[in-house]
């Protein structure tokens, strides 16, 4: 049972626009850290245990051949290579 399920990004944007000043964080810990940082004035609490998988297949070995060989390529339409363009210039 949750208030929201989201990506990391998903989170952060849930927490600046909710009401509430306090917010019980289940998956990794270190995301407690950001959000405190990205959120201030709110408080964040962790669960100790909480292991997000999806985060855990990614790994310094995969990062490193992937930057190394380009892989696994993906290929996006020009136009969304060109909202994300002037979404990230501001």
């Amino acid at each position: 049972m949750a208030d929201k399920v989201a990506s990391t990004e998903g989170m952060i944007k849930f927490a600046l626009k909710s009401d509430a000043m306090e917010f019980i964080i289940a998956t990794e810990g270190e995301l407690t850290y950001r959000l405190g940082k990205e959120v201030p004035g709110k408080k964040f609490y962790s669960i100790p245990c909480a292991v997000c998988p999806t985060m855990k297949m990614i790994d310094l070995k995969k990062v490193h051949d992937s930057l190394l060989n380009l892989e696994p390529r993906i290929e996006l339409p020009q136009e969304i290579i060109d909202k994300a363009r002037v979404h990230w210039r501001g």
